[in-house]
């Protein structure tokens, strides 16, 4: 026939083609497969032809995929010979899923037309470009793959039909165990879980990439092979497929390059103290910080490796060490030889981070929610958050309680909270976040509705807790917002506060005094700084 034949399924596996999932099985179809369709006994079996890409001969409730090998588009038409019921074909460009109705509506197509017949897609305009094919089965239905044609000609090819055997009626005397079986079919299958969706990365065809001068795709060099950085002593990649694998071999061999450990020690390192034994966890290259320890960095990362790569482990040794437990201020003479505390003579001063922040505010007021996982909460909207893609709902001011990490990230409408306290804008990846001191941050925590409402929240917690004292309330709400008990002078200044406010209001234990009291702990700089 007319074209070139890029896809056939007469094999007794997949070839150079992928599949994920478990709709299309461990092969192409073979004499024999049958397709087990709802309806009457009397005809419950469709035979499948040999040779096709399909989908149900395992169950139509299966989901899976089929990727075809990476080409580059030489022809205008790719005509594909098919048939199925709710499935997907896609063509994807340069490893991207471009936009598509209604730009690219052409890069994709539904199948659901259950007799065998061809599909044609325009491909003219991303000649040169490199593509592969991906069929997708999403359940409940199937697909029957049987060719795919490249071609310059808008007609597919004549291909002779192929005529299946003509099932045999089911009698009298095989009807029962025909039942059985299907009975025992059907209950396996209704058994078989959902998938669950997450991301994830398939590995694709063996691709070697020209060198982009200055970057820019047009302006192409030589062809490189694969590899990993030279100068940590990769070498091309010689398997057929992605390398992905290879590379991430190479990456965690500490006896080849140990910068993974490295850079992993490192930002632990960095969340605990502050500041990383490499001062710039991004960029460990020329153009970086050198490790302030390398005798150190090189000895976490080993015993890291050695541990089995154990989070846990690393964290429990650096937390349980004597630099960890130091205090946060230093003598004279260690002031006047490290003034920038590089060599760690003392425990840095540290802020928490906006997230932090106000997980103590609904931690200390008793709103906090600990329930882990779930979803994420809508973001609370004020009304000065305007602008394009605006939610139609805002969730609440408390965010129901939860913690921090489950408030929904909108980029354009950002929890203003938290931007105070340096939030990093979600565009890229950031090794370690700004910290700053500026107006805005006491500000908030002055005039921020959330911390009104939780100082609130908070006195009536304590005012609801029977036969205490003043003076006990008082030493409760230091110990649950500080850590520590409160001093003398402190509490004389708080009773003082409180004597006025009963002078004012009649009564002790009045609501907003005790509120403004607690307002008052959360805007302690002990509180937001870890001293």
């Amino acid at each position: 026939g007319r074209g070139t034949v890029f896809g056939r399924f007469d094999g007794d596996d997949w070839g150079d083609w992928r599949v994920a999932g478990e709709a299309f099985g461990a092969r192409p179809s073979r004499n024999g497969d049958f397709l087990v369709r709802a309806g009457t006994v009397a005809e419950p079996l469709r035979p499948v032809n040999p040779g096709l890409a399909h989908s149900g001969c395992l169950s139509t409730n299966l989901h899976g995929s089929l990727r075809s090998p990476t080409f580059t588009i030489k022809h205008s038409r790719i005509h594909y010979r098919l048939a199925g019921q709710q499935v997907q074909v896609r063509l994807v460009l340069n490893g991207l899923q471009l936009i598509q109705d209604p730009i690219y509506g052409g890069l994709k197509f539904t199948v659901d037309n259950e007799a065998m017949h061809w599909r044609t897609q325009n491909v003219g305009m991303w000649r040169g470009q490199r593509a592969y094919i991906e069929i997708l089965d999403d359940g409940p239905g199937y697909v029957a793959l049987e060719q795919v044609v490249f071609s310059d000609d808008p007609s597919p090819p004549e291909l002779p039909s192929k005529t299946l055997p003509q099932p045999k009626l089911i009698t009298d005397a095989n009807r029962a165990e025909v039942e059985r079986c299907l009975d025992v079919f059907r209950k396996a299958e209704a058994a078989v879980p959902a998938p669950q969706r997450c991301l994830a990365t398939a590995d694709g065809s063996a691709v070697d990439e020209h060198v982009f001068i200055r970057g820019n795709p047009k302006n192409l060099g030589p062809v490189q092979p694969r590899r990993f950085l030279e100068v940590f002593g990769g070498k091309a990649s010689a398997s057929q497929s992605s390398g992905r694998l290879q590379l991430a071999e190479q990456l965690i061999d500490p006896a080849q390059t140990p910068i993974v450990p490295r850079v992993f020690v490192n930002r632990a390192w960095q969340h605990l103290f502050g500041e990383g034994i490499v001062r710039s966890p991004d960029d460990f290259g020329v153009l970086g910080q050198a490790p302030t320890h390398p005798e150190l960095l090189d000895f976490l990362a080993l015993e890291f490796v050695r541990n089995g790569w154990s989070l846990k482990k690393l964290l429990k040794g650096l937390i349980l060490s004597s630099t960890y437990q130091m205090a946060s201020h230093g003598d004279t003479r260690a002031e006047e030889v490290d003034p920038a505390n590089t060599l760690l003579h003392k425990m840095p001063v540290r802020r928490l981070e906006g997230e932090a922040i106000r997980d103590a505010v609904l931690a200390v007021s008793g709103r906090l929610d600990p329930t882990p996982f779930g979803p994420s909460v809508p973001v609370h909207l004020t009304p000065f958050m305007l602008g394009r893609g605006r939610p139609a709902n805002s969730g609440p001011l408390d965010g129901q309680g939860r913690r921090s990490i489950y408030l929904a990230v909108r980029r354009n409408f950002l929890t203003p909270m938290l931007v105070a306290f340096d939030y990093p804008t979600p565009f890229t990846t950031i090794g370690r976040r700004s910290v700053s001191n500026v107006p805005a941050q006491a500000l908030t925590m002055l005039n921020n509705p959330l911390i009104l409402q939780q100082a609130e929240l908070w006195a009536k917690r304590v005012l609801a807790e029977p036969n205490l004292t003043p003076e006990q309330r008082f030493e409760r709400m230091v110990q649950a917002s500080l850590g520590r008990p409160p001093t003398a002078a402190e509490s004389a200044e708080a009773m003082a506060f409180l004597r006025e406010q009963e002078r004012e209001r009649g009564r002790m234990d009045d609501l907003r005094s005790w509120s403004e009291l607690a307002h008052v702990l959360f805007n302690l700089k002990e509180f937001v700084y870890l001293n």
